[in-house]
């Protein structure tokens, strides 16, 4: 079967420790729609337990990206943080949401619908929203005179959320 999704190289950032979580947000996103998939014929609690571990999984590992990236636009001073952030704030309230109407629901797995909502939230937050803040700092803090007096070294920095170990 192939992959809900796969990493394209057009999608770089060109940050890559923005472009490393992404990719891990793509692979856990793979391992939700496997886990949806596994037939029903085992125990419904078992199969249940699977689909929300990996949607917990999902939400967690996407709340800790989304601080990560909101430290770094505050770092570069982007001029959109606050609209950006606000993003970030309801798209961790809609997956709470559904996290809290399947569990009541009893649902087993999540509807075809709303994995395309997953594919669509993921493509959007990548490959538009994100790129406007690549852009903001390819443009006016890589590009500025004390950014490359300041990294004369060559590296690229990212503060602590560049060495960060999870």
């Amino acid at each position: 079967m192939a992959a809900f999704l796969t990493w394209l190289n057009q999608w770089q950032t060109g940050i890559d420790w923005i472009d490393d979580d992404h990719r891990e947000i793509a692979a856990i996103l793979n391992r939700l729609v496997e886990v949806n998939g596994h037939p029903l014929t085992q125990d419904p609690e078992i199969a249940q337990c699977r689909v929300f571990i990996v949607l917990d999984a999902l939400i967690e590992r996407t709340r800790r990206h989304f601080q990560a990236e909101e430290a770094f636009l505050r770092t570069i001073r982007f001029p959109g943080y606050e609209g950006h952030r606000c993003e970030h704030a309801m798209q961790l309230a809609e997956f709470a949401d559904l996290r809290r109407s399947l569990e009541q629901d009893g649902a087993m797995r999540l509807s075809p619908d709303t994995l395309e909502e997953f594919k669509r939230w993921f493509f959007n937050h990548v490959v538009v929203e994100d790129r406007d803040y690549v852009d903001y700092y390819v443009g006016e803090v890589v590009t500025s005179a004390a950014y490359r007096a300041f990294h004369a070294d060559g590296r690229v920095p990212g503060g602590p959320y560049r060495d960060r170990t999870d």
